[in-house]
This record gives structure tokens, C-alpha cells and sequence, in this order.
């Protein structure tokens, strides 16, 4: 199960990849049980729709998530659970890397980590590949995408683009 990410890539702005990230990992919520894993989930879920949505959140609040969610993930015995926290986990690796590609574009000294070095937009088939592993994964990512390329095609993938709500999968 993998996405066309070139054609993403070349045809979606920013927002749009990211909201997509965003869309599978929401999904994958269902096969989290643990209350304090589902709690920590949810919270860097919301931290980056907030950041996809164009709210005070700025790439480095995003990355405060991952280590949160990574021990979530490492502590799981549950093999769909662990699979749900990972997918969430390079879910917020992707909207952090873009956060900060974007606080750099706008001239804001700021250091950056060294693991977004290995964020690339093929995170995004490693999201996928996480998530078909917890079987929560309903919505048809092909319409999905067609659905974006409909409503938020570019000729420049570089910019920013219009922020899509979370509802937006859910419709």
C-alpha cells in the first residue's frame, strides 16, 4: 500500500501533504487502548493539525511530541497499538520537517535537529505502511488523494497553500 508520493509531491502544496499525513494518523486512533498512549497521541495529533491550520504552534512544539510518542510505542505489547504510535509518530516527524523548512524559509534563526535529516516526503508511504498494519485504516487513500489534487492542485509544490480543516477527511 503506497501512495504515487512523486505526483504528491509535484502536485499538492505543503498544507495539503501535510493534511494528508495527518488524515492517516487520525485514523489509525481506534487501535490505541492504553489511555495514557491514546492521551499522548491525541495531544501531538492536535499540536499538528494546530500547526496544519496555521495556529501559534511552532515547528519545535511539534517536535516535543515525538519522543512522548516513541516511548508510547516502544512500551506497547500490542502489535496494532505499537503500529498505530508509529505511524503517529512519523506522522509528527513529517509535519515537524515541514514546519521547520518553513520557519527557515522565513528567516528565523532556529536550529534544527539532526534527525529531520531523514524526513523525506516518502514519510508518508512510511505512515501508510504503519497504519495498514493496525487494520483501522477505512478511508480509501487513492480518494483521498484525488480528492486533494481536486481541491488544492498547484504549480508549485514549494508554497504553502490553504489549510485544511480536520473535518476534512471525515466529510
Amino acid at each position: 500500500m503506497t501512495l504515487e508520493i512523486q505526483r504528491l509531491a509535484a502536485f499538492l502544496p505543503v498544507r495539503a501533504r501535510v493534511a494528508l499525513a495527518l488524515g492517516i494518523a487520525d485514523s489509525v486512533l481506534p487501535a490505541i487502548r492504553d489511555g495514557d498512549s491514546l492521551k499522548t497521541a491525541k495531544k501531538a495529533l492536535d499540536d499538528a493539525w494546530k500547526w496544519e491550520n496555521g495556529k501559534d504552534v511552532t515547528a519545535r512544539d511539534v517536535y516535543a511530541h515525538i519522543e512522548p510518542v516513541t516511548v508510547a510505542a516502544t512500551r506497547s505489547n500490542n502489535e496494532r497499538e505499537k503500529a498505530a504510535l508509529c505511524a503517529i509518530g512519523s506522522a509528527i516527524y513529517y509535519v515537524a520537517w515541514h514546519a521547520f523548512s518553513s520557519e527557515l524559509k522565513q528567516k528565523k534563526k532556529i536550529s534544527v535537529p539532526n534527525d529531520m535529516a531523514d524526513v523525506t516526503e516518502e514519510t508518508v508511504n512510511e505512515i501508510l505502511e504503519y497504519a495498514s498494519r493496525t487494520r483501522e485504516v477505512e478511508m480509501n487513500q487513492s480518494s483521498m488523494v484525488e480528492r486533494l489534487l481536486t481541491d488544492f492542485r498547484t504549480h508549485d509544490p514549494n508554497e504553502m497553500g490553504k489549510s485544511i480543516e480536520r473535518q476534512y477527511f471525515k466529510d
